[in-house]
């Protein structure tokens, strides 16, 4: 971190490290994986680090979150990455919308 001073019309800088209190992780896996086998088996006890997580889960679990967080107080987030690529690559379905109205639109997702 650097540390601004202005005195007399000069600015003094000072760089103070600032250490972080945890480490900060990545771990990918679906839900199952990473509540069976936590990094605290691989990494030394570090379920108290920094954690996101990226969830290989092809539909999204009920309260993923939290059951991440007993076991990573510090979970920061978590994505589903299996999902974004089924999005993706559905793209024709972005034509079929264009120009309809709401009930036409309805009527087509009731069918």
């Amino acid at each position: 971190m650097i540390f601004g001073e202005l005195s007399n019309g000069k600015l003094n800088l000072e760089e103070i490290p600032v250490q972080p209190l945890h480490d900060m992780r990545i771990i990918k896996g679906t839900l199952r994986e990473l509540a069976e086998n936590p990094i605290s088996d691989t990494y030394d006890d570090k379920t108290d680090d920094y954690v996101f997580a990226e969830l290989t889960d092809e539909n999204p679990v009920t309260n993923a979150f939290s059951t991440l967080e007993n076991i990573y107080p510090n979970i920061m987030g978590l994505e589903y990455v299996n999902r974004k690529k089924s999005i993706e690559m559905t793209p024709k379905m972005y034509g079929k919308t264009e120009g309809k109205s709401n009930i036409e639109l309805f009527s087509d997702f009731y069918k």
